[in-house]
């Protein structure tokens, strides 16, 4: 029996061979290679492609860490798992987690990008990370916000613009702008979360991409998505709402980005990637 965990991007094979551990690591695209010869009835999988290998059973990555950790360090209260895609914390005590799947920042593949861009091995990082000199601003801003009151005593109506049905979500960062064109569903009001999704270029006019890089600017904004809606009386297009949250893997689908005189290049947008790049370019210079 053996249990394989593929991953967003590795897969892994663990066994138990006379008492002791062995196991075998490779890239999720070749994890045929870790069970050539068995049986899915001596397989146990996890991982996020769980269900598409051969197997007897599958569990999810919170279960299997769960146990794992239990039978060898049956003291600890707390399992944070760093994968490819997505950033787990467990509370083994309480039996609860949380999950960060908004975006790469903090998962395997931003830390491996970091590691790529400093020409460091993956395994320093621990080492740097313990060589810093303070936290960053923005966990103490977190940690304050819990202080304030919630908010009571008022309501906000927002003006209704008239529409043909779809909104785009703009996301500038820095000097680069990209899109996702979303269309209202069938029996909803929403096209925001509706994930009915389409790329046309043609759909950002020039108001948008110009109003979009000015309000960044202004407000100094490094990273920032624009829920547009265009009146279709006066073609006039109006932020509605504004988030650093967005789906980067859908923004890539747009295949390209805009420049800020409004020229397409056919080079797709990776906004975590993208974001860091600037962050780091600026402290170089700085």
């Amino acid at each position: 029996m053996i249990g394989l965990d593929v991953g967003s991007t590795t897969a892994k094979m663990v066994k138990i061979v006379d008492g002791d551990i062995k196991y075998q690591i490779t890239g999720t695209h070749n994890w045929k290679d870790l069970v050539k010869g068995m049986d899915k009835k001596d397989i146990i999988s996890t991982g996020y492609f769980r269900h598409s290998v051969p197997h007897k059973a599958s569990v999810t990555e919170i279960t299997a860490a769960q146990f794992g950790v239990k039978h060898y360090f049956p003291d600890a209260e707390v399992i944070v798992d760093i994968g490819g895609q997505d950033t787990k914390v467990i509370d083994v005590k309480r039996n609860n987690f949380i999950i960060n799947d908004k975006c790469s920042a903090g998962t395997g593949a931003f830390l491996e990008f970091v590691a790529n861009y400093f020409k460091i091995e993956l395994n320093e990082m621990g080492s740097l990370h313990g060589r810093a000199k303070r936290i960053p601003e923005f966990i103490r801003t977190l940690r304050g916000a819990r202080e304030f009151p919630n908010e009571r005593g008022y309501v906000l109506f927002q003006e209704f613009v008239p529409n043909d049905g779809y909104d785009l979500k703009i996301v500038v960062i820095g000097d680069k702008l990209s899109y996702i064109v979303r269309s209202i569903r069938k029996g909803d009001f929403r096209a925001s979360g509706g994930g009915d999704l389409f790329f046309d270029k043609n759909y950002v006019t020039k108001n948008i991409i110009d109003t979009a890089f000015a309000t960044s600017d202004a407000l100094n904004f490094k990273c920032m998505g624009y829920d547009y809606v265009v009146n279709n009386k006066t073609g006039e297009a109006k932020i509605v709402e504004i988030s650093y949250g967005f789906s980067h893997t859908a923004l890539l689908q747009a295949g390209g980005y805009f420049d800020r005189n409004g020229n397409w290049h056919d080079d797709p947008l990776n906004a975590p990637k993208e974001l860091l790049k600037n962050l780091l370019d600026t402290s170089k210079n700085a």
